[in-house]
């Protein structure tokens, strides 16, 4: 008697994205008049992120956001996209510790296995002034050194406080996107992001280097 083993389809595991946001909340961020309120904007804009990641069944997305002034906080760490409910907008609160927050980010996700990729997007709009961690030059060592394990950083705002990342930071400048710091500049700057994270959740999946 032959045997006819059945045909078993291969199990495609899906890749595990982790998306960070990382939102300053600086009472900047809620300047009134031309410039608009551009902490509505960011929320808006993460909001709407969220829902296109939630459209991807490709891959598996987890969830983070991190809010820094005076300080640095986890609102919440790697929930699944789909369990995901709408960030609310967050009272500003002060000053801008953005080294704080990029120390803080990096060290929670650099121990990350490195199969798994990390997407972290910045958004600011004004620059260092009140952080704890002033080495620079460790700063960028710490960047430099989460590259090597699949982790991306992207960084969102002014003309000038790009220049300072890519200068200071070792961010490449083809990850970063300036606005004129106003909401319907970031407005517009968040929708170039979403749409660029499509593009690299997409070269993840065909198992490209991103």
């Amino acid at each position: 008697e032959i045997k006819v083993e059945p045909i078993l389809e291969p199990i495609i595991k899906k890749p595990t994205i982790h998306v960070v946001e990382v939102l300053d909340i600086s009472d900047s961020m809620i300047s009134k008049g031309l410039s608009g309120n551009k902490i509505v904007s960011a929320v808006k804009g993460i909001n709407q992120g969220i829902d296109s990641l939630k459209e991807n069944k490709e891959v598996n997305y987890l969830h983070t956001l991190i809010t820094f002034a005076y300080s640095v906080k986890l609102k919440h760490f790697d929930i699944p996209v789909k369990d995901m409910y709408k960030v609310p907008i967050y009272n500003t609160d002060g000053m801008t510790a953005l080294n704080d927050a990029i120390v803080f980010t990096l060290n929670k996700f650099g121990r990350l296995p490195i199969t798994e990729k990390v997407l972290i997007n910045i958004y600011t709009d004004g620059g260092e002034n009140i952080s704890k961690a002033k080495d620079l030059s460790k700063i960028k060592n710490l960047i430099t050194d989460c590259k090597t394990k699949g982790i991306t950083i992207t960084f969102i705002g002014t003309k000038e406080d790009v220049a300072k990342a890519v200068s200071l930071y070792a961010i490449e400048e083809s990850n970063t996107l300036s606005y004129d710091n106003t909401a319907v500049g970031l407005d517009s700057a968040i929708k170039e992001t979403i749409a660029a994270r499509e593009s690299y959740s997409m070269g993840v999946t065909r198992g490209e280097d991103v």
